[in-house]
């Protein structure tokens, strides 16, 4: 479970363990609940490795400011997308997804339609930095006006010729359709 809750990452896991003793097991998979405030000690020798966020504040330092934008931009998305949605809402382009992928900052899953996904890890991290910025109610706001968009789309299209496709869209989006209707409810009831 803790390996888990770390999204697998080495220096999560092991900053983790340095936590055992002083915790037990079940208290530090309750304590994951904010990993980057946790784990922020061990035995690395850097400052650059002392915590887990200090090495993604190294690695999102090295990104431009249209990286770092998407980057915060796209931790609003629930689980993976296409390169459509999440190039509307983060207002990136490809070549800018692509060096988020490239720099392991996003994941991108090659099976038919391309999709990109976030580790959670990150987007805790990315939602904080929007958080800071006052930003997050708009991005979340723009994510689902976006889900809206998409689910009137969809309805034009899901009895006709093309109905496959946009079936298999509606699919793949589910999550963000959750996710955005959670925003709705407690910003635009209408």
């Amino acid at each position: 479970q803790i390996c888990a809750r770390l999204d697998r990452l080495p220096l999560a896991i092991e900053l983790a363990a340095a936590c055992m003793n002083a915790t037990t097991a079940s208290e530090l998979v309750t304590a994951l609940d904010h990993p980057l405030e946790l784990l922020t000690s061990g035995s690395r020798t850097t400052a650059r490795h002392g915590s887990l966020g200090a090495v993604i504040d190294w690695s999102y330092k090295r990104l431009s400011a249209s990286e770092r934008a998407a980057f915060d931009r796209f931790a609003v998305f629930a689980g993976r997308v296409d390169g459509d949605a999440a190039t509307t809402v983060t207002g990136a382009s490809l070549g800018v997804l692509v060096s988020l992928v490239d720099r392991s900052l996003l994941t991108a899953y090659r099976a038919g339609v391309t999709q990109y996904s976030m580790l959670k890890t990150l987007r805790d991290y990315a939602l904080a930095r929007l958080d800071e910025r006052a930003e997050l109610d708009a991005a979340r706001q723009g994510h689902a006006a976006w889900a809206l968009i998409l689910a009137e789309r969809a309805t034009a299209h899901l009895s006709g010729p093309d109905e496959p496709e946009w079936a298999a869209r509606v699919a793949r989006h589910m999550d963000e359709f959750r996710a955005a209707h959670e925003w709705f409810v407690g910003h635009d009831p209408e």
